[in-house]
């Protein structure tokens, strides 16, 4: 069925997806490096055809050194955001003060490093797919330098919904209505192991969020992720037309809806991710938030 905003959005997990799907989330992952599918990916798995055309493309560009290094620009420019424009607690005295173990801190910031590249790999294919829905994106393709292998890492512990106390819950649906997405990232999802991370974590960016530094530089990184996808390999495209010989008009209309609002809920995912990456440092209590009047970061891009 069709989605629309405010629907519950389907989500097809790797344990159940189709052969085709299943073979594209295996390739998936191993390009990317990561142990597991981001929720982008799990709902255009909804629509199989269109997932194997979506990887058809898409594995050109993370086969690139390019894709790496823009998705590492886009995290920096996330974590500049952070520090100069959002008051970020001290989140490791705080845990520190909960008494939660060394062990346990180390776990967290391998977590959030893992999270800190997954989040921006996800917006920028989703801001490629967002514009290849119009039109050609990228460039120099016969020029592409090829990434080297990247190395898997372990898939954090992620506690099933049924283990997750009912107060936590709470608190993940708050944080998924809050940042706009239509699912939940499982970055918030992996932070449940530990409440007082969860709730550290969570007190404080309600505020941050609800401010209009957060939005401008929320938007400011959707549009950085947009402006990117001209120096990924191309020019390639999947555009609305072109899905027409295999989808009709409500099938492309859901992905391309998927697509915009997914867009919108990971940019707040980097921004988020980048948020406690600071706090995990120490917070920046040693400076102010700046106003939205303060000349923001800008970019030229060649």
């Amino acid at each position: 069925m069709p989605w629309k905003q405010g629907q519950r959005l389907h989500l097809v997990a790797p344990e159940e997806a189709c052969p085709e799907a299943a073979e594209v989330f295996a390739e998936m992952m191993s390009a990317l490096g990561v142990p597991f599918i981001d929720k982008l990916h799990q709902a255009y798995a909804v629509s199989p055809a269109f997932l194997e055309a979506h990887w058809a493309q898409v594995r050109k560009i993370v086969a690139a050194k390019q894709f790496f290094s823009c998705a590492d620009r886009l995290g920096a420019d996330a974590y500049t955001r952070a520090h100069s424009y959002l008051a970020v607690s001290d989140i490791g005295s705080e845990l520190s003060s909960a008494t939660v173990s060394e062990a346990s801190r180390q776990e967290i910031r391998t977590m959030v490093d893992l999270f800190s590249r997954s989040a921006t790999y996800s917006l920028l294919l989703c801001s490629w797919q967002r514009r290849a829905f119009e039109g050609p994106v990228g460039r120099d393709l016969e020029k592409v330098r090829m990434a080297a292998p990247v190395k898997d890492v372990p898939l954090p512990i992620i506690m099933t919904d049924d283990a997750i106390p009912e107060n936590t819950r709470k608190t993940l649906e708050e944080i998924r209505k809050l940042c706009g997405a239509p699912a939940l990232d499982m970055f918030y999802i992996a932070m449940a192991r530990w409440p007082d991370l969860l709730r550290e974590f969570w007190k404080p960016m309600q505020v941050e969020m609800a401010s209009p530094m957060y939005y401008h530089s929320q938007q400011a990184i959707l549009e950085y992720s947009e402006q990117l996808c001209d120096e990924l390999p191309g020019p390639l495209e999947l555009t609305t037309v072109q899905l027409l010989d295999f989808m009709d008009d409500d099938e492309i209309g859901s992905m391309v809806r998927i697509t915009e609002a997914f867009e919108r809920g990971l940019s707040a995912l980097v921004l988020n991710v980048a948020w406690m990456q600071i706090g995990l440092e120490g917070g920046n209590a040693g400076s102010k938030a700046k106003s939205v009047s303060q000349e923001p970061v800008t970019h030229n891009v060649a």
